[in-house]
């Protein structure tokens, strides 16, 4: 469950937990990871604009 903490707070909170948390490695790890992940997302956005299929439809056999 989440307590409600956003930007700035939970960074600190983080660093309180991992002093590493800000490291340039760490940092740089993050980073790649988002990407990773947000190129996984898009991919996956595309192959479904390649196929035809609607956001939102439901399976075809719904028709």
């Amino acid at each position: 469950m989440s307590d409600g903490r956003q930007g700035p707070e939970t960074g600190s909170a983080a660093k309180r937990v991992d002093p590493t948390w800000d490291e340039p490695v760490r940092v740089a790890r993050r980073e790649e990871m988002r990407d990773q992940m947000l190129a996984a997302i898009d991919d996956v956005g595309s192959t479904d604009d390649r196929q035809g299929s609607e956001p939102g439809r439901g399976d075809q056999h719904d028709r």
